[in-house]
């Protein structure tokens, strides 16, 4: 996977990878929303979205992160696009 490094670019994250479920000290995802749909966000949550966390861990070496904006797309009937 490439990530944008010195410049800004987008970065598409479904949320069918979002999870409930991961291992504190690495970050992984131990069974995402795919795998098991309790751990989904659920429709009541993404219909009204207060909240937004971002949880950087340098396991494999260091996390910098710089967002510049936040949207949602592909919104539809779907909970999990």
């Amino acid at each position: 996977d490439d990530v944008p490094s010195d410049d800004f670019g987008d970065m598409i994250f479904p949320f069918k990878t979002f999870s409930a479920k991961w291992d504190d000290a690495t970050g992984e995802v131990t069974e995402s929303c795919a795998q098991n749909s309790k751990l989904c966000p659920d429709r009541k949550s993404l219909s009204n979205l207060q909240t937004m966390s971002f949880w950087g861990e340098g396991v494999a070496g260091i996390v910098g992160l710089q967002i510049k904006s936040i949207s949602a797309v592909g919104c539809n009937n779907n909970q999990n696009d």
